[in-house]
């Protein structure tokens, strides 16, 4: 942390020694007021990211917060609605004008394991053409990259079946794409008791 400091504190042209003599305290109370204030929240914007890496080292996955991404309900073309209400509804379309998928509609994907894996299925629906392709990674820990599997055969446009591999449970941004378009979502991944 001391290390992480010194380098704040260079950030403002200033050396923790230096900061003690006091031609140097004179210099910076005769600075303008907004560069005062300002030299003031990047101190503080320095000592708070220091602290915050060593907090995230200490915590655990429980005190992470996942913010999940709750379905917008947005079918894709020539699609309707999963379910007519919401109560009920376990899984909710999601999608931004141009490509679509199904998410768990309260944000958590629970997953039997399969022969100690945590595989499921994600559709996708695609309004322009091109290849999907899909990436993930753990947001909440380290982990192993997402793993996807694209079957061929069904076309530039329209639905598309993917298989997904989880490396473990856990707070997951899952990214797909065709060309420049992309649609993002956050999950959380639960393993769920057999």
């Amino acid at each position: 942390m001391q290390e992480y400091t010194v380098r704040c504190w260079s950030v403002l042209h200033l050396r923790p020694r230096k900061m003690l003599q006091s031609n140097h305290v004179r210099a910076l109370l005769k600075a303008p007021r907004p560069f005062l204030f300002l030299s003031a929240v990047a101190l503080l914007a320095c000592t708070i990211s220091s602290c915050w890496g060593n907090c995230q080292a200490s915590s655990s996955m429980a005190h992470y917060s996942c913010r999940v991404t709750i379905p917008n309900g947005s079918p894709p073309p020539g699609k309707s609605a999963i379910c007519s209400t919401r109560v009920g509804c376990h899984y909710e379309y999601f999608g931004n004008g141009k490509l679509w998928t199904v998410l768990p509609s309260n944000g958590k994907l629970l997953i039997t394991p399969q022969q100690g894996s945590l595989w499921s299925k994600f559709p996708w629906w695609r309004a322009l053409q091109g290849t999907l392709t899909v990436e993930g990674r753990r947001l909440d820990a380290s982990a192993e990259p997402l793993q996807v599997s694209i079957p061929e055969g069904y076309g530039k446009t329209g639905f598309q079946p993917t298989g997904v591999l989880f490396s473990s449970e856990g707070c997951w941004k899952v990214t797909g794409s065709v060309g420049e378009s992309k649609l993002t979502f956050v999950i959380e991944v639960v393993q769920e008791a057999r």
